[in-house]
């Protein structure tokens, strides 16, 4: 997954903004989803998609979520779904338009 860093990063940033912000639990996730995969520099990685994707209309949020998912090996898909989930679960609340980035991710 380490080859595909910055696409992994936005499909995370925009899990972490379907609810609209980034809270305080999200933040420290950031760090901890890091230390799991052993991607160095994904925090800040993560960090600049969402600074750069909290801007962007929800369909060209879906779009980057659809255009970034493609990229990812098959065999790592599963690995990179689990981390969008947990980032969606981060903030203990889960809203319509999380659920719908996770079905968009499933496909």
């Amino acid at each position: 997954m380490k080859e595909n860093m910055n696409e992994l990063a936005n499909i995370l940033a925009v899990s972490l903004l379907a609810d609209g912000e980034v809270g305080q639990g999200e933040n420290q996730l950031l760090a901890d989803l890091e230390h799991d995969t052993e991607i160095p520099g994904l925090a800040d990685s993560i960090r600049k998609a969402v600074e750069k994707a909290q801007f962007l209309s929800d369909e060209k949020l879906t779009d980057l979520l659809y255009e970034n998912a493609s990229a990812i090996k098959s065999e790592d898909k599963p690995k990179v779904f689990e981390a969008a989930v947990t980032t969606i679960l981060a903030d203990g609340i889960i809203t319509e338009d999380e659920i719908g980035n996770a079905l968009t991710l499933a496909e």
